[in-house]
């Protein structure tokens, strides 16, 4: 009787091929009573177009045109989304820039989580590229001022609370210098045209502040006062949205999913 090759005589190529690599398994979680598997940053393709019971509930819910459109969805840290904003997430329905808004935000939120571990990434919201605040210092007189770059409207402003006759042209001079390199850095002539000939213009309602001190505080107060899927995916990004745990209308909202289940219920 032949005797098999030994196994250090077998090409690992062949040995490694008549293996089937084991599928991997996704721990699940309860909510309710529905026993699901919890979406990752990146969804398993093959899974992406199914829903749980509880995921097709909350689609039911959420994309009932008869409801509130005012009610609020999603509310993250720093960002929130109404059922007018997720119905933008319905078939050939162009998205709103607020839901990509709220899911920078949470992919943000996840990236947070790793702080110290590992290197993370950092999701910008699409607000960035409408307007660039620019923090300027003057060593001269230990001043800051306001750099504003308006991508929508094609202009510059300086926001500055202690203008100076004898510094002025100095500091249009430097804020020219750092929008010319932000225009190549983020790279906006596609967004803006010649960008270093854009006039650079000083706001007359720019408050001049009362002290020699205050300065730092008036740019923080001008920063905030700024003003082809289909659609089982597009509901699935609705989903991942409402049900993150850092969603803090999550509980209410599930709640209300249930009521409205039970509503849809009667009527049949």
């Amino acid at each position: 009787m032949e005797r098999k090759p030994s196994k250090f005589k077998v090409s690992p190529y062949i040995h490694q091929s008549n293996k089937m690599p084991k599928p991997k398994r996704f721990p699940s979680i309860v909510v309710g009573s529905q026993k699901i598997i919890p979406m990752s940053i990146l969804p398993n393709v093959e899974d992406s177009h199914s829903l749980s019971t509880l995921e097709s509930l909350v689609v039911a819910y959420v994309f009932d045109v008869s409801l509130d459109k005012s009610e609020l969805l999603v509310n993250f840290q720093y960002e929130h989304a109404s059922r007018a904003d997720f119905l933008t997430l319905g078939p050939r329905q162009e998205l709103l820039d607020v839901i990509i808004n709220v899911f920078a935000c949470k992919l943000n939120s996840f990236e947070n989580k790793f702080k110290g571990i590992r290197p993370t990434r950092c999701y910008l919201p699409t607000t960035f590229m409408r307007y660039i605040y620019i923090p300027m210092h003057d060593t001269c007189p230990d001043h800051w001022y306001l750099c504003v770059i308006n991508l929508h409207q094609h202009n510059i402003h300086i926001l500055d609370s202690l203008p100076s006759i004898e510094r002025d042209d100095m500091r249009t001079s430097s804020v020219r210098t750092v929008v010319e390199e932000c225009a190549h850095f983020f790279n906006l002539n596609g967004h803006v045209k010649n960008l270093s000939s854009v006039p650079i213009e000083r706001p007359t309602w720019v408050d001049v502040q009362a002290n020699g001190w205050d300065c730092g505080v008036h740019v923080i107060n001008h920063m905030r006062r700024s003003n082809f899927m289909d659609s089982t995916i597009r509901h699935k990004l609705a989903i991942e949205l409402l049900l993150d745990d850092e969603n803090s209308e999550k509980a209410i909202i599930l709640d209300k999913v249930q009521n409205h289940a039970k509503i849809k219920r009667r009527r049949v």
